[in-house]
């Protein structure tokens, strides 16, 4: 029930953001927004923090980076990192074949851009094989502790933000929602399928990831080297090739990445 409300209405929000600023030519703000998410949620967030740190424990980093990235979820609003990364690691492990939830070739690309399998019932998940046991994650107290209380933090500050100001709830809180599903989607979709324009694959993996062309990273901020992720899923840097550069890693690399050298142990289960 709760995937279902924050789900329909991240993309609801999304919509209901665009509207708002079309009819009251308020773009300042709405650009803010957009910077807001692209540069903490989406950037900060959820690709370095619930993807490569959580999930592929690509780096290790200080305890203030550590609090940032397990407390700065909640602001994605698209769940803990004990949630994302147990489907991440999921997906990596089956990718592209009948177990997993993200292959446009399994699940149709329907599914794959609007990310509706999240609505999927648990037993669909059982019967995909989800295993709920990461010892990394569950020993870590501020990540079961952000786990146990998400939703109750999240609606916390959306409550308190609509009191102060519906307009920010609706873009700061709601919006990222929806922009992180549908981008995270199109990713999903378009690294998975062979018909995308200028598309490649730089190793022979056993899946269908492919990396995308580089002008795709002004949006995908070095996300779109898909097949490199898959060759190499604890790599922080996506970029292998010439001509190949992953934004992403250099925020990790000087803002994060304090132990420099030092890599974890992917997604493989401890």
């Amino acid at each position: 029930m709760q995937w279902k409300l924050t789900y329909f209405g991240g993309y609801l929000g999304a919509i209901l953001s665009f509207i708002y600023v079309i009819t009251s030519g308020d773009w300042l703000l709405y650009g803010v927004s957009i910077l807001y998410w692209l540069l903490f949620c989406r950037l900060t967030c959820q690709l370095i923090g619930l993807h490569k740190y959580w999930t592929h424990r690509s780096f290790d980093t200080g305890p203030v980076q550590h609090f940032i990235l397990a407390f700065g979820s909640i602001l994605c609003g698209t769940g803990s990192p004990y949630t994302w990364a147990v489907h991440h690691r999921h997906h990596h492990k089956y990718a592209d074949t009948e177990r997993d939830v993200h292959s446009p070739a399994i699940n149709g690309g329907l599914s794959t851009i609007l990310g509706y399998w999240v609505l999927k019932p648990n037993e669909w998940w059982y019967n995909k094989g989800l295993t709920l046991t990461h010892r990394d994650l569950v020993k870590d107290k501020q990540v079961m502790h952000v786990h146990k209380h998400y939703w109750k933090y999240w609606y916390a500050l959306l409550i308190g933000i609509l009191i102060i100001d519906w307009r920010i709830a609706l873009l700061f809180v709601v919006q990222p929602i929806g922009l992180s599903l549908f981008v995270h989607g199109c990713n999903n979709l378009f690294s998975h399928s062979k018909w995308f324009p200028g598309s490649y694959r730089n190793y022979d993996t056993p899946d269908g990831s492919r990396n995308l062309p580089m002008w795709t990273n002004l949006f995908l901020l070095g996300e779109g080297y898909h097949n490199n992720h898959h060759q190499t899923p604890w790599a922080y840097n996506n970029a292998d090739k010439p001509g190949e550069w992953d934004f992403s890693a250099l925020v990790i690399k000087y803002l994060f990445d304090i132990y420099r050298g030092k890599r974890g142990y992917a997604y493989n289960e401890k």
